[in-house]
């Protein structure tokens, strides 16, 4: 019997990828108004724009952990998730930084800490393998240099 856990890991990439967005916009939904109480209207802006950031970069990483199922290439999609997942929130916020401008003002990095841990572990979770996934993988007698012994002969 399956958990709803695991019901969650099994479904599309497009549905996993409404539920990364459902709790960025969740999350919105809570830090938003802090925003809007801390500096107005480009407090609220901050926060969005942290939260689209963040969506974007654990997006793309979700997609590429999709891509890269096979297990032969998964270390590709760990390697090329890490650097969207980590590169696109940080390289955006050092532009907004550097700008020295009016999200820079109201605090944009601080919601980019408040939104990066909960969309990576949110993507995290759904980037692992289906649970049928790992029963079959762990069935593979694996040789050397991960070549099966039946890709060996």
């Amino acid at each position: 019997m399956k958990t709803w856990l695991a019901n969650l890991r099994s479904r599309s990439l497009g549905t996993r990828t409404a539920m990364l967005a459902s709790v960025v916009l969740v999350l919105l939904t809570v830090v938003g108004p802090i925003g809007w109480a801390m500096n107005g209207p480009i407090g609220l802006a901050s926060a969005a724009a942290a939260a689209a950031a963040c969506f974007a970069g654990t997006a793309l990483a979700l997609g590429l952990a999709h891509l890269f199922q096979a297990p032969q290439h998964v270390l590709h999609g760990v390697l090329f998730g890490m650097i969207a997942k980590m590169g696109i929130p940080l390289s955006i916020g050092l532009a907004v930084h550097l700008q020295d401008g009016a999200l820079a003002r109201s605090h944009f990095l601080h919601y980019l800490l408040v939104f990066f841990p909960v969309a990576l572990a949110v993507e995290t979770f759904l980037s692992l393998p289906k649970t049928g996934a790992i029963a079959a993988g762990s069935a593979l007698d694996v040789g050397t240099h991960g070549q099966t012994k039946q890709d060996a002969s």
